[in-house]
């Protein structure tokens, strides 16, 4: 899975379909965006916090997937 969350713009990118101002809570206040790409990724920091890489998705991506599910079911 390609996915890039940016967190100011409410934007989910999965796969490539994008859907913006989407809305949800529990993102950490310090998070700029994530970028993940199948197994594998890094989020950055709007603090001067150095990137940090991932190997697994942190939990408050579920919130963000699901608005982007909602988002996705609505178009469809």
């Amino acid at each position: 899975m390609r996915l890039s969350i940016i967190v100011p713009d409410k934007a989910v990118y999965k796969d490539y379909e994008v859907y913006l101002a989407l809305n949800w809570a529990g993102t950490p206040a310090n998070v700029f965006a994530l970028q993940w790409l199948d197994d594998s990724g890094h989020i950055e920091f709007n603090d001067g916090t150095t990137n940090e890489i991932i190997s697994a998705l942190p939990s408050w991506t579920d919130n963000a997937l699901a608005a982007w599910q909602i988002a996705s079911d609505a178009a469809s």
